[in-house]
């Protein structure tokens, strides 16, 4: 290698660094913040018998269960079929404890 090859490729080399340290020092830090043990839903458990509609999707299907005065919930798939009100309040208490862990984006991982 020539020496005016190696000083031009040393400086560039340089003017490339200076560069990438300039843009480390000016990206401001982003924190996401801790989330573990937060609710995920907050009021739930203090509106529990407040939900009047529970809808679950699962490939491609929906199951939704409604309140109904007289039979408590029923399953309006099913033609209003009764659904176990104990099954669906257990739901409900189990939304409510849930517990956020860690924060996600919209990007796939």
């Amino acid at each position: 290698m020539h020496p005016r090859s190696f000083v031009k490729l040393s400086i560039a080399a340089a003017v490339m660094f200076l560069f990438a340290a300039c843009v480390w020092v000016t990206t401001p830090e982003y924190s996401a913040g801790s989330f573990s043990g937060e609710p995920l839903l907050p009021d739930l458990m203090n509106r529990i018998n407040d939900v009047e509609v529970v809808s679950i999707e699962h490939g491609g299907e929906t199951m939704t269960f409604m309140r109904d005065d007289g039979a408590g919930w029923v399953m309006t798939e099913a033609d209003n079929y009764p659904a176990d009100r104990d099954r669906i309040r257990n739901v409900l208490i189990g939304l409510a404890g849930l517990e956020k862990i860690e924060p996600k984006t919209a990007l796939p991982d």
